[in-house]
């Protein structure tokens, strides 16, 4: 391709570089980020969180939010987008932004299936899009459901609702959209074992997509992947194992879920959920093994490993990288990535940071000490495991509210919430945390959410609401639910899902 210059995109007549983006704070506006966003220079949740606490209009604020909440999905925190989904609905809603809740309302709903919380306000969603009329929204619903149902591992619902948000897609010329869906129905294709029907639709994603599109036809790329991985373990195992074809399938089948294992492990691993992630890890080294991929076995291992350590295990982690033996005929790239897990877990070992491996993960990828290029997929291998920096203390950051507000989880513990006062004291905590996350809710506020219009003296209510406060505390809530001159709030510190 003949390279072309690249354009130079402005801001208040002003260029946007990277520069302008790293001063970007008080002095710009949310507008001013958003659109450097858009421009597709890096933006840091930093950045935003400090344009946004300074933001005095809701209705701009609730749209920042929402583009925070992209922003933390796109690295893989999961929890913390949910936080900000529901965060941006709230806000929205008391807006009036229908439109804009409801698109928070259901990005909020495929958090919740990745996090394999349950799912309870598609339906909803779902109905406020169709009575908006709204055909982008009305897409947006169906590809967010196509979603849910993959992570709930239903391939005919997630082909079906696929299409339909195709349908809508194509309707009102959203070519980018249309080709991530177009991926999805391929890679649903792959799941129902109909390589042939995949195979058509990821070319005809490939053939219609713009090369600007590259996040897109990365996907793509994956999918066809998948495919050929699938066909080519297909008919290797149709000419090895003769015994009978339903041998051939099983082993066609095993080779591509010991994959999908490995990537879900990183998925969780990113996620900082290791306990599941290193049960990943063992049954794609234990499928891989079986199958004589001694390479991948290697890798599961490894990684396993550093679930492990995370999860508190440093022994079983010691024993399962001792494991993580690769075959002599180890490609390149696999030895290096398992130094760097080795790496990984002598510095959890040590109680250092995962970040001090830095720069050199990439180094130590490349053939005889030299770096690799940085648009391999090794490269982007080692920089994915750095970005992630598991960290247990981050994991042990969340709070789980039951959407009914009887019963909290914290730490690996949870706890029943019984009586109408204590569950609505609850709920005012936890509406104005995700409303205003620094925020107090003073002493008359929690009283009227309380009691409301009923006659109680002054003194009488403050007792009653400490006496309160101090049995949530007991229960469930400690030290995160503070308390001042200024009131009450729950700890801004931790991540907070409701439902």
């Amino acid at each position: 391709m003949t390279p072309t210059a690249t354009p130079v995109v402005r801001v208040n007549h002003a260029p946007v570089t990277p520069e302008w983006v790293s001063c970007c704070g008080a002095d710009r506006t949310l507008d001013d980020l958003l659109e450097a966003k858009a421009a597709g220079l890096p933006i840091s949740e930093a950045q935003l969180e400090q344009v946004l606490s300074a933001t005095k209009d809701d209705a701009r604020r609730a749209r920042g939010l929402l583009e925070l909440a992209r922003l933390l999905a796109g690295r893989g925190r999961a929890a913390s987008a949910l936080a900000c989904y529901q965060r941006a609905a709230t806000v929205a809603r008391s807006e009036g932004l229908a439109a804009l809740a409801v698109h928070a309302d259901v990005r909020a709903e495929t958090k919740r299936a990745q996090l394999s919380l349950p799912i309870h306000g598609l339906g909803r969603a779902s109905r406020e899009a169709s009575e908006l009329g709204d055909r982008r929204l009305i897409a947006l619903v169906r590809d967010c459901e196509a979603e849910i149902y993959c992570h709930q591992q239903r391939p005919l619902a997630t082909l079906r609702a696929a299409k339909q948000a195709l349908v809508e897609y194509e309707a009102i010329g959203a070519v980018a959209e249309a080709a991530a869906v177009l991926c999805g129905v391929s890679l649903a294709y792959v799941e129902l074992d109909a390589l042939d029907q995949a195979d058509l639709w990821l070319e005809q994603l490939l053939a219609e997509l713009p090369e600007s599109e590259v996040r897109t036809r990365a996907y793509g790329v994956f999918g066809a992947a998948r495919v050929h991985m699938a066909r080519a373990r297909w008919d290797d195992a149709s000419t090895t194992l003769t015994t009978s074809a339903a041998l051939a399938q099983a082993a066609a089948d095993s080779y591509l879920h010991a994959h999908i294992s490995y990537w879900e492990g990183e998925l969780r691993l990113a996620e900082l959920r290791y306990g599941q992630a290193s049960v990943c890890f063992r049954r794609a080294a234990r499928l891989a093994a079986e199958l004589g991929d001694f390479e991948l076995a290697a890798l599961a291992r490894a990684a396993a490993a550093i679930g492990d350590q995370l999860d508190g295990d440093a022994e079983g982690a010691s024993a399962l990288m001792r494991a993580a033996l690769p075959p002599a005929t180890a490609s390149l790239p696999t030895l290096g990535v398992l130094r760097l897990r080795k790496a990984q877990l002598e510095l959890l070992e040590a109680g250092r940071e995962i970040a001090e491996l830095g720069e050199t993960a990439a180094q130590w990828l490349g053939p005889e000490g030299r770096p690799l290029a940085r648009s391999s997929a090794s490269f982007r291998f080692a920089s994915n495991l750095v970005v992630a920096r598991p960290n247990r203390a981050v994991a042990a950051s969340l709070l789980r509210v039951a959407q009914d507000f009887g019963s909290v989880c914290m730490d690996g513990n949870t706890a029943t919430i019984n009586g109408p006062k204590l569950r609505a004291l609850l709920a005012a905590l936890c509406q104005q945390r995700l409303e205003a996350p620094a925020a107090w809710l003073s002493y008359d506020e929690l009283a009227d959410a309380l009691w409301g219009k009923e006659r109680i003296s002054r003194s009488s209510r403050d007792n009653r609401l400490r006496v309160l406060v101090s049995r949530l505390r007991q229960l469930a809530l400690g030290s995160e639910l503070q308390g001042s001159a200024q009131g009450f709030r729950l700890a801004p510190t931790r991540v907070l899902i409701v439902g």
